[in-house]
């Protein structure tokens, strides 16, 4: 939204559904814009300002700290006066000082402890606000600094608490207005004063990193910022909505989506949606591609004639690394009308070191508009670095007390010096040497408070360490299917129910249940590695998991999952019947290892035989089933056998 008064834009200070505030600087007629829409012109809103006795600001000192007195010069200035300070950042922010001493040419204000920005100044006097002909020189500026309080080693893991001095803080109500970066990852802020910021080193990740750690970064959407043809929409294509879109302003359409300033990205994934109700394929011969300078980009992949409405996606073959990520549509506006752009990967730090002993990494910290960087860095180290390569068991009883054994290397032995936590919850450390530590865990809170088994967490520390590198193992707290107190103290589900699983409770299935109507997945359902048979006429995960082994574990037991429905059955839309439906959230199927799922007969099976050689060596066992498949392009001469 952008409002002009005159000539000259109208600083925006609220909005609401029916009201926009804004300071005018000068006089003349009114016309508003709203993102993709028509400017408005109001013919009858014109705005006169009088100069009868005005206020008349001619300048203002410069500021060289957060506590400074601000001196304002100009005409008309005796009376009763108040001076504000308005964040440019965050209208919100307002810092309101009385004058002591005013005067007809001169006033002064005492400001304290005011967060480093740019900041609007206001000057009202007897209810009059006072006008410059130089909007500039209404803008204060505040400056922060920043040192490090002492010397920091981390693990790669990241997790350690480092302090940084200075002024032109916020406090603690509003820590996360202070933004710190490590080698460009940002430092999250636990705590924070008028002059210091406590933050947890982030992890460090480069490529190096990658290679050594190939398990220790999780795949995540990313954020950063984005530039266009068309300013005023772009934020349409990064706004979650589909209803919203990006149309360009010029022949030349372009989006320009920057990872970070000292980062790139990985990436594994790109998703777009054209805009609704467009012709999809009119977007083919757009080019997606990349830069690590912002200036000379490569082609990552150009867009051909099957895209289509909905969600298209494209996968790297091979890793791609850049800072910058462009949609080119070239000459055609067609050819960039999106409702949305997802890049999804790894955020890497642009910090090149190969050496992971000794990683040297600036840290910057952000107020507002300004941001400085500490004289010293934080350096992180592989020597002090663990690293888990197992836990056992991976799954355990919400009540708590299962005892855990953690295996890795590079820990500590000091057990009063490491931190357990699963989903934020306590694991209490019993023993530990340098490949193992085992703890007890605590009980789960309630389901309601649970975070989600997509964002179950396992979290170890070492003090004056940080974060041991745990490669994306996880445990998670289970009520077994079999368990009367799943269900309430009750039996469990009988045959034709329905189950629902809600946010925040993982069920782990340990024994084979009758025929089932309907399984809503909102948190997690779990086979455990045995023989088991499950059968249900449907299967929805909603934002949830379900888990038959992993990738790491995969099951090496028989688990049979059958769908029941015909043709007839009722149909959940868009899914239909006698389905596993997914709609956002993770389908993790994992089996046995097998050499051949398929091979070839080496020579002809003539009928009656009753056996049959192939090529190669199988590894199929006696009592599993294969099919034979036709000599013929008629499937019905298949036939089915038991090994």
């Amino acid at each position: 939204i952008s409002i002009i008064v005159g000539t000259t834009a109208c600083d925006i200070r609220s909005l609401s559904d029916t009201q926009i505030v804004c300071r005018a600087f000068n006089g003349g007629s009114l016309k508003a814009t709203f993102n993709e829409f028509t400017a408005v012109t109001c013919g009858s809103c014109n705005i006169g300002i009088s100069d009868t006795n005005r206020p008349t600001i001619t300048a203002v000192s410069s500021v060289s700290s957060s506590s400074f007195t601000l001196t304002i010069s100009g005409t008309n200035l005796a009376g009763t006066t108040h001076v504000y300070l308005v964040s440019r950042a965050d209208k919100r922010d307002v810092f309101e000082a009385d004058s002591n001493t005013p005067g007809s040419t001169s006033v002064q204000a005492e400001f304290s402890s005011i967060p480093g920005g740019d900041y609007d100044l206001e000057l009202v006097i007897n209810s009059k606000v006072a006008y410059s002909s130089t909007p500039s020189v209404l803008i204060v500026s505040v400056p922060i600094t920043a040192a490090l309080s002492g010397t920091y080693t981390s693990s790669l893991g990241g997790g350690l608490p480092i302090t940084i001095t200075g002024q032109g803080y916020f406090g603690n109500d509003q820590k996360d207005k202070n933004k710190v970066t490590v080698c460009g990852l940002p430092c999250d802020v636990t705590s924070s004063t008028l002059t210091s910021i406590t933050c947890s080193t982030p992890k460090f990740i480069n490529p190096a990193v990658r290679t050594a750690y190939p398990n220790f970064a999780e795949i995540i959407k990313l954020s950063g910022t984005w530039t266009a043809d068309n300013n005023l929409q772009v934020g349409n294509v990064f706004d979650h909505a589909l209803s919203t879109s990006y149309q360009s302003s010029t022949t030349e359409c372009s989006i320009v989506f920057k990872v970070g300033d000292d980062l790139q990205a990985e990436i594994s994934e790109i998703r777009f949606f054209p805009t609704v109700d467009s012709d999809a394929s009119k977007l083919a011969g757009s080019v997606i591609e990349g830069s690590n300078d912002g200036i000379t980009y490569t082609t990552i992949t150009t867009i051909d004639a099957n895209a289509h409405d909905g969600w298209n996606f494209f996968n790297p073959d091979t890793p791609v690394r850049y800072q910058y990520f462009r949609w080119n549509g070239g000459s055609s506006t067609a050819k960039c009308a999106l409702a949305e752009l997802q890049f999804w990967g790894i955020p890497l730090s642009t910090n090149t070191a190969t050496d992971l002993n000794s990683v040297s990494c600036p840290v910057r910290v952000s107020v507002g508009s300004k941001t400085v960087q500490t004289t010293t860095q934080v350096t992180y180290s592989q020597v002090i670095t663990g690293s888990l390569s197992s836990i056992s068991p991976r799954l355990g009883t919400s009540a708590g007390g299962t005892t855990l054994t953690l295996t890795g290397n590079n820990f500590i032995t000091n057990t009063a010096d490491i931190q357990v936590l699963i989903d934020d919850v306590p694991c209490t450390v019993q023993s530990a040497t340098t490949s193992t530590i085992v703890c007890i865990t605590g009980a789960a809170p309630p389901i309601d408070t649970r975070r989600s088994s997509l964002e179950s967490d396992l979290t170890i520390s070492f003090n004056n360490r940080g974060r041991v590198i745990t490669n994306q193992i996880k445990y998670l707290y289970v009520d077994r299917w079999s368990d009367l107190n799943t269900w309430g103290g009750i039996a469990p589900p009988r045959e034709g129910d329905s189950v629902s699983i809600p946010k925040g409770q993982s069920i782990l299935v340990d024994i084979s249940p009758p025929k089932l109507k309907a399984v809503i997945v909102e948190g997690a359902l779990i086979f455990e590695d045995k023989d088991l048979d499950f059968h249900a006429e449907y299967i929805l995960i909603r934002n949830g998991r379900m888990q038959v082994g992993t990738e790491q574990n995969p099951i090496q037991n028989k688990i049979t999952i059958t769908m029941h429905g015909s043709k007839s059955s009722p149909q959940l839309p868009i899914y239909g019947n006698k389905v596993i439906a997914l709609r956002e959230g993770i389908l993790d199927i994992h089996g046995k290892a097998r050499s051949h799922t398929w091979t070839r007969l080496s020579t002809t099976a003539n009928v009656g035989d009753t056996s049959i050689t192939v090529l190669g060596v199988v590894d199929w066992q006696v009592g599993e089933e294969i099919v034979i498949a036709s000599t013929s392009h008629d499937h019905y001469e298949s036939e089915t056998r038991v090994i």
